[in-house]
């Protein structure tokens, strides 16, 4: 999907406290962690459109955990949100509101 001259992996929007949040969403999965540069590529690429939008944020999913200093970059960017797609899954499929039979 293209926002003005951006491929993103994925749109959504969400209502959050009375206001419409788009989520712009970039998807990673690499063999290795993201670190600290490659975070700050990825947020590079989305600046203007991020800048340009107020109410995007970027989220990023990747397989693995954060390092400390991607972490700690990831804490400096207001807009710019991580999770790893088993975190991701969990947060749309609520397996824990399942019966413990139907989950294996």
């Amino acid at each position: 999907m293209r926002i003005g001259s951006k491929k993103v992996d994925l749109v959504f929007k969400k209502r959050e406290y009375g206001k419409t949040l788009t989520y712009l969403v970039e998807c990673k999965k690499w063999t290795r962690p993201l670190r600290k540069l490659n975070l700050e590529r990825i947020w590079a690429s989305y600046d203007a459109l991020l800048s340009y939008n107020q109410g995007y944020k970027l989220l990023v999913v990747s397989g693995h955990q954060l390092n400390a200093d991607a972490n700690s970059y990831l804490n400096e960017c207001r807009d710019l949100l991580h999770q790893t797609y088993a975190e991701l899954e969990a947060a749309v499929i609520d397996f824990f509101g399942l019966p413990a039979w139907t989950v294996r």
